[in-house]
């Protein structure tokens, strides 16, 4: 191991074989690691700072300066000045810290953070994480299967070839009332592959070729029950489409994942023509699936007027949809699954049967079994899970869907004549239709 510390001008200094120290001036250095895990400190000035083979550490120090991680998974850091970071070949982690850094990782799966700054970082072959953090950044992944998160300011992610996951978040705000919440407007481009942009504030977002996913959450960033009007319909064209949400755009992505947790009556979510996956939370609203297979959820609490809660409406295609307390579930058009859980209690508007079906997971039903005292799954009668009558009452052991007739409401009864579970309100059929056994789809 040798230790090299300068102090004046020289030409470039090149280590050994083996481990290596160097310490630089506050001049311009040279320095070349070549074998060996080396440790490579820059120092003042604006330095050029090669690893070389091994796994080597590299800290550009003050000033504007140029690291080259070579062969082996390098750790590269450029603290202060405008540096320029290449990982080379291995799996590096590069950091610009302040300054207007520019990132390569070259060969490898390799994680980039831009840190302060206006930086532009790229992630080159395979499987990337590249990470801009504070700045208007320029983030491109590539080639692999690569993840960018844009962080606070004004960015720019283009995902590359791959299946890549795009984030334009902005941070969450801060809660001192002296700083104010400045969001940020990113573009977003997908690229090939199959990939999942995330969309926040007066976002552009482009999904490229392939299947790819838009998606926004609300949840959190949410406090109050407020009137959202979401549209999707147009996120399936050639161009960008306002989506109806403070300035966002979207287009060329084949379907749609959203949450929103704070619906208000008069909120209206319409869903793109793929499909989605949309959950909504609140007091009242409604949630449009439309074309495509669709995965729709709501949870609704409506204390003043229930009846007036949220409304899921599948449309066309076979869709999956669930609801619990003030929520109503509209089929549509298509073969669709109803999914039950335990104590859901909504209403479902039109299940016809033939073409419907009951979607039933085991672990969606437990109770409290006092002999092994633990909560544990339901278990269903395999010959009998449905009694139906004017006053269904349980008949077997083991657990039961009651439905009463004159009402449409559909209990469960998670432990058959057992002690141990009440009857619990799953769904109510507002056209009260004729159930059978062969309705319900049972998944353990």
């Amino acid at each position: 191991m040798t230790t090299y510390r300068i102090t004046k001008k020289q030409k470039t200094l090149k280590g050994s074989k083996t481990d290596d120290f160097f310490f630089g001036s506050k001049f311009k250095d040279n320095f070349d690691g070549r074998d060996g895990d080396d440790y490579i400190y820059g120092g003042d000035g604006s330095d050029n700072l090669t690893g070389g083979d091994g796994n080597d550490a590299i800290y550009g120090g003050l000033g504007s300066d140029k690291a080259l991680g070579g062969l082996g998974n390098d750790d590269l850091y450029g603290s202060l000045g405008n540096d320029k970071l290449y990982g080379g070949v291995g799996k590096d982690f590069l950091i610009g810290d302040e300054g207007n850094d520019a990132l390569y990782g070259e060969l490898g799966n390799d994680v980039l953070n831009g840190g302060e700054g206006n930086d532009k970082l790229y992630g080159g072959d395979e499987n990337d994480d590249l990470s801009g953090h504070e700045g208007n950044d320029r983030l491109d992944g590539g080639k692999g299967d690569d993840d960018l998160i844009g962080g606070a300011g004004n960015d720019y992610l283009s995902g590359g070839d791959g299946d890549d996951f795009l984030d334009g978040t902005d941070p969450i705000p801060s809660t001192d009332p002296t700083i104010p919440y400045v969001s940020s407007k990113d573009r977003l481009l997908g690229g090939n592959g199959n990939d999942t942009v995330i969309v926040d504030v007066g976002d552009n977002a482009i999904g490229g070729k392939g299947v790819d996913t838009l998606r926004l959450n609300l949840s959190a960033r949410s406090t109050d029950n407020t009137v959202h009007s979401f549209n999707f319909s147009k996120v399936t064209g050639n161009s960008a489409a306002d989506i109806g949400f403070l300035g966002i755009k979207a287009g060329q992505f084949e379907k749609v994942s959203a949450s929103i947790l704070d619906m208000d009556v008069g909120s209206v979510v319409t869903g793109s023509k793929g499909n989605d996956t949309i959950n909504g939370y609140g007091k009242s609203g409604v949630i449009n699936g439309g074309k495509g297979n669709d995965n729709l959820h709501a949870f609704g609490f409506n204390l003043e007027n229930p009846a007036n809660g949220i409304v899921v409406n599948g449309g066309a295609g076979d869709d999956k949809l669930s609801g619990s307390g003030d929520v109503t579930l509209i089929g549509g058009k298509g073969d669709d699954q109803f999914i039950l859980t335990q104590g859901s209690a909504s209403t479902i508007a039109d299940f016809y049967g033939k073409d419907d079906v009951f979607f039933i997971r085991a672990n969606n039903f437990t109770y409290y079994d006092s002999n092994l005292q633990k909560t544990v799954s339901a278990t269903f009668d395999p010959t009998n899970p449905l009694i139906v009558g004017t006053d269904p009452k349980a008949t077997s052991a083991l657990a039961q869907f009651l439905y009463d007739t004159d009402d449409g409401k559909l209990y469960v009864d998670a432990d058959g004549l057992g002690v141990n579970s009440d009857l619990e309100l799953v769904a109510t059929l507002a056209n009260k239709v004729s159930l059978k056994a062969a309705d319900f789809v049972f998944v353990i």
